[in-house]
């Protein structure tokens, strides 16, 4: 039974909770890169520990990968099913709510910052003749090929996963129309077993590891099992036997995840193990996560993501995401932020935790206000677009809203 207030969502439907398992997730990626970028020594067990909760933090990407995975195959396979102008209106839509706010950014970056404040160095005259990769969502693919490529270089180091999502968008809606919901499904498979097995076919060919983590064909089982969800959500069926298999994944997935972080004492996002075996079974354990909530088989994850607050901060995760990483660059290298706090009984933690908060609310304040006076005026003009066609061509199914695009890390 669904806990009260809270019913199975069918397609169509907005799910509200959604919402919170995107906050959730930048907040993770947040933890994540403030913490690195505190630059403080782990000087006491807490430190240590603290460190490397908040070190895991990378895999709140993956938890976008699979969310928008889910998100977008569900808008596209309702669209499909009348299909109205099926490519033009959802490349409009994507357009719409992504363009703007990641070409402005790549604009303010490359031309405005440099009007303000000198800039003349290495770093940003490398990225000035790189630009090519960033405006056409090709960054991984540039990233990866420079074994020199430092994953901080001037506030664009985050942006590799929007090229991921960029590139499914690219390919996925046609793959969409032109097969049925069963030969989906086993194409979904089949993606979730290919980045297994490329991934390992890299290690094995002492690839980088920092090209397995940014390239596209090797992430693409997040995506994948978030589609295969949506398609499962779809038919009845294919749902009891979801939610049936939900705690077992799940359980198996985060013995997999737990195993590998003890071994290591942390996840580390570069090591062979977690790339080869880990990258797959977060991916499973981020996937139950989310059919457990679409599917209302968990009260305890609901009350969690419900929680006004984190669904706030999920509404407004896109901008989040791109500009978290500029403003934390830009603390931690003019205010001394973290050293203003005195350390206690030997921990640096509160210089940390002083950090992060800054860097989050700063991050929140851009977000609200981009949101607010830039994004939202794009976003007017969706109506123009919608899935459903005409109503004198007959009724369509209704489409989920649309995905806020990964943050990612």
């Amino acid at each position: 039974m669904p806990p009260t207030g809270q019913q199975p969502a069918t397609h169509g439907e907005r799910i509200a909770g959604l919402d919170g398992v995107r906050g959730l997730a930048i907040l993770a990626v947040m933890a994540f890169h403030f913490s690195a970028m505190a630059e403080l020594p782990s000087s006491t067990w807490l430190d240590s520990a603290v460190t490397r909760v908040a070190g895991a933090g990378w895999a709140g990407v993956d938890l976008f990968f699979v969310l928008s995975g889910f998100l977008i195959t569900g808008i596209l396979y309702d669209a499909a099913q009348s299909p109205h102008n099926f490519f033009r209106h959802f490349y409009a839509r994507r357009a719409l709510r992504i363009f703007p706010l990641y070409f402005g950014f790549l604009a303010a970056l490359l031309f405005i910052l440099p009007l303000v404040r000198s800039v003349d160095t290495a770093d940003f005259r490398e990225l000035r003749r790189s630009q090519f990769w960033f405006w056409t969502y090709l960054s991984n693919i540039w990233m990866a090929g420079r074994p020199w490529f430092r994953s901080d270089l001037y506030a664009t180091g985050h942006l590799w996963s929007l090229a991921i999502e960029e590139q499914f968008y690219v390919v996925w809606p046609a793959v969409v129309l032109w097969l049925n919901r069963r030969q989906l499904m086993a194409v979904s498979l089949g993606a979730i077993a290919f980045a297994v097995v490329l991934r390992i076919v890299m290690w094995r060919a002492d690839a980088r590891p920092f090209s397995t983590y940014v390239l596209t064909p090797s992430r693409v089982d997040a995506l994948a099992v978030g589609a295969l969800i949506a398609l499962c959500v779809r038919d009845a069926h294919d749902r009891a036997l979801l939610v049936r298999w939900l705690w077992p994944v799940a359980a198996a997935a985060g013995v997999v995840v737990v195993a590998l972080a003890a071994v290591q004492g942390g996840l580390d996002p570069y090591e062979s193990w977690v790339q080869c075996a880990g990258f797959a079974a977060l991916a499973l354990l981020f996937g139950a996560l989310i059919a457990a909530e679409v599917t209302a088989s968990l009260p305890a994850l609901h009350a969690v993501v419900a929680i006004p607050a984190l669904r706030t901060v999920g509404r407004y995760s896109y901008a989040m995401y791109v500009f978290h990483w500029p403003v934390a660059t830009w603390l931690s290298s003019t205010t001394g932020l973290a050293d203003w706090p005195p350390t206690m009984l030997g921990s640096h933690l509160p210089g940390k935790l002083l950090f992060g908060a800054v860097a989050a609310a700063v991050t929140f304040a851009a977000a609200w206000l981009s949101w607010q006076l830039y994004e939202s005026q794009f976003l007017k003009l969706k109506e123009r677009f919608p899935y459903a066609a005409p109503a004198t061509t007959g009724p369509a199914p209704a489409a989920q809203p649309d995905a806020l695009p990964p943050p990612t890390g």
